[in-house]
């Protein structure tokens, strides 16, 4: 039966084995067969099932394979009328996690598309798929991975997008936002200061949720140590007594 299936799914997606998951594609391809081949109702896949191959997936780095996991679960329940197969914010997740995680140069490219299509099915269809605070929180640290001053340009666009769709950015995106800059050219600890500002002025306004912490500062002063402007000793000291005074503030 699936409960059975998803037993074996789990096991094997939580293991640490190198074969782990070529087992859960196999047990998966085997449930999935059968039921497409008899229509049995116990041996429909459901959420449980297609989360634990999407744990596997993510924990195995495998974009791609997570990306045709969530093409099967659309088809099942788009064309089998598989109640239990229709994705949501989760499951985007999860997928968009594989693609994170992976080696592809791609990646953000491809999280960028699962973050739009969540938007489409939940105008369209009404799904739970409306991306969140969390959803927007993945393209960011995929982009902070890359170490480019594009894609810190991207990643502060993202921060800003969530600012103005009232999606209440935390301290920790703004941190990502500036460790992406920290990254880049060393003339670039510019703008991650002006994040940094930015993020204790709207703090000082009352956005409570923007308490700076260690995260910020420390990635602030990681591009300030690795900036060849001249004044970047004295902006580092800056810094680090802000850090200091801010902290005894509150």
């Amino acid at each position: 039966t699936v409960f059975v299936f998803t037993s074996l799914l789990l096991v094997w997606a939580r293991s640490k084995r190198p074969e782990s998951d070529l087992r859960v594609q196999l047990y998966f391809d085997q449930l999935r067969g059968r039921y497409m081949a008899t229509g049995e109702k116990s041996m429909r896949p459901n959420d449980k099932v297609y989360n634990a191959v999407l744990l596997s997936k993510k924990t195995n780095k495998d974009g791609y394979g997570a990306s045709q996991i969530l093409k099967f679960m659309y088809d099942d329940y788009l064309s089998f009328n598989n109640p239990f197969a229709k994705p949501d914010r989760k499951v985007f997740h999860n997928v968009m996690i594989a693609w994170k995680e992976s080696d592809d140069r791609n990646a953000y490219l491809r999280i960028e598309e699962l973050l739009q299509q969540m938007q489409v099915e939940h105008n369209s269809r009404g799904w739970d798929t409306m991306p969140n605070q969390a959803s927007y929180l993945i393209p960011l640290k995929a982009l902070a991975k890359l170490g480019t001053p594009w894609a810190a340009e991207r990643a502060e666009n993202v921060l800003n997008f969530m600012n103005n769709a009232g999606l209440r950015p935390d301290a920790y995106c703004y941190g990502i936002v500036v460790h992406a800059w920290s990254q880049c050219n060393p003339a670039d600890a510019v703008r991650a200061q002006k994040v940094v500002d930015d993020m204790l002025h709207r703090y000082d306004l009352g956005e409570r949720h923007l308490l700076p912490h260690l995260y910020c500062y420390g990635n602030l002063l990681k591009a300030w140590q690795r900036s060849s402007l001249p004044e970047a000793g004295h902006r580092a000291y800056d810094a680090w007594k802000l850090m200091f005074e801010r902290h005894n503030a509150n």
